[in-house]
């Protein structure tokens, strides 16, 4: 099985979320997780331009709404986690992070 950081489908769904107009990302699921195997850092996406910059939660010491680029994460060594099974939405994400 070989090992992708965003897999066809994944980056079909973040493109369809980005072309895709709504109200509040809160109620919205997440559409992938990343993460640092080596120290902190986690990022929830949920669209991606066409340029590869991703909107979503990123959380290294706090978790905050914004923007991070799929480059960034590929040269830091960041992995999708294939095996998420966390809050399905935005919302929950910041309740459970800020929680911790």
């Amino acid at each position: 099985m070989s090992y992708s950081l965003i897999t066809n489908d994944i980056r079909k769904l973040l493109r369809y979320n980005h072309d895709s107009p709504i109200e509040s990302i809160a109620k919205e699921p997440v559409a992938v997780k990343f993460f640092n195997p080596y120290g902190p850092g986690d990022w929830w996406a949920y669209s991606m331009d066409e340029e590869g910059r991703m909107f979503g939660i990123a959380d290294i010491f706090e978790p905050e709404y914004g923007y991070f680029h799929i480059d960034e994460l590929k040269e830091c060594g960041v992995e999708r986690d294939m095996y998420y099974t966390g809050p399905d939405t935005f919302e929950a994400v910041m309740i459970q992070q800020k929680g911790r």
